[in-house]
């Protein structure tokens, strides 16, 4: 089920009848007084007098950031204006072209502002970025950068808008990635019903090492930005190792070789089983065989950093073949 403030996006596309490129100053100036002016400060726009009783909502925007981080700061107010709890004076800060853009609200504690500055940015992309619409571009065009580089041409917004609004569209099976020039993670996510583990922000990656198993690998860049995506399926190599031990033995010796630690053990193998068990459930509910489940694991595993250690050791994947096989076998 979508939020609440989406579906508000979405009626409003529907009762207006628009298409992309939105024209949303002059659809925004229906619900407020509209203000371009130097702010000072690393605010990228105010809303003034929201649901105040008498007062036509009031909006200022600052003068000193690009086209497209305008159009979507002002969708973002007027998400502000109509999703009915947000109230009083709001300030925003959302710093599209830095890091900031996708890391305010996991550095700064405070709950409930952030939980509104999320809402607002939900609404204002499913306003200048209809999902309806950007599911056609996916059928038409395929590839993700293809589909980017459409939706930023068309929306007019800017590719970090493109790919949030994208990877939400796309069908199960791919995560993408933004990485500065030394491949730290910017942002990541992951289409819907993907099942694999997305990489860690500030974390740096090697983009053929991190999901080696993938199907496809797209890395492309725009505006000086380095977009990387993967797709996975059910059709990935099988360990051709001969090995006459059980997966609990190879799981022993590979913990041995790593060495862990005594006093970690247990707790790493109850992490790691845990993992595979709550993968196994996930699974259940499609088409469950034995490549299945063992793609779903390597995608959950590979990029977690707690199990780095695991997963490039060369038994890892005769370890997991074998451990897949038991669930799948078990009565």
């Amino acid at each position: 089920m979508d939020n609440p403030e989406i579906n508000l996006a979405r009626r409003l596309v529907e009762r207006k009848i628009l298409t992309p490129p939105i024209d949303i100053f002059k659809l925004t100036k229906n619900y407020a007084t509209i203000e371009i002016n130097n702010i000072p400060f690393e605010i990228d726009g105010i809303s003034l007098d929201l649901k105040v009783p008498g007062k036509k909502p009031h909006i200022i925007l600052n003068n000193i950031v690009s086209s497209t981080r305008m159009r979507f700061t002002l969708a973002h107010e007027l998400g502000h204006i109509l999703i009915p709890w947000h109230m009083g004076i709001i300030i925003d800060i959302t710093r599209e072209s830095s890091k900031g853009f996708f890391l305010e609200s996991q550095e700064v504690d405070n709950h409930y502002y952030w939980m509104i500055e999320a809402e607002a940015n939900r609404f204002a992309s499913e306003l200048l970025i209809p999902s309806s619409w950007v599911k056609v571009l996916i059928k038409r065009y395929k590839t993700p950068e293809i589909v980017t580089r459409n939706i930023m041409s068309q929306a007019n917004v800017s590719p970090q808008a493109a790919t949030i609004s994208l990877i939400k569209n796309f069908p199960p099976g791919y995560v993408c990635v933004l990485v500065d020039d030394k491949y730290e993670v910017i942002f990541s996510g992951k289409s819907n019903g993907t099942l694999a583990s997305t990489p860690e922000w500030n974390t740096i990656i090697d983009p053929e090492k991190c999901f080696s198993f993938c199907k496809n690998i797209y890395q492309f860049e725009i505006n000086g930005k380095i977009f990387i995506w993967w797709s996975f399926n059910d059709d990935v190599d099988i360990p051709q190792k001969i090995d006459n031990r059980e997966w609990r033995d190879i799981l022993d010796g590979i913990i041995d070789d790593i060495k862990m630690p005594e006093n970690q053990k247990i707790s790493f193998k109850r992490s790691l089983n845990g993992v595979i068990a709550a993968v196994n459930s996930r699974v259940r509910g499609r088409d469950r065989t034995l490549r299945s489940l063992y793609s779903a694991c390597l995608q959950r595993l590979f990029p977690r950093k707690e199990y780095s250690s695991l997963v490039k050791h060369s038994d890892f994947k005769i370890f997991l073949w074998k451990r897949s096989y038991d669930l799948i076998n078990k009565k």
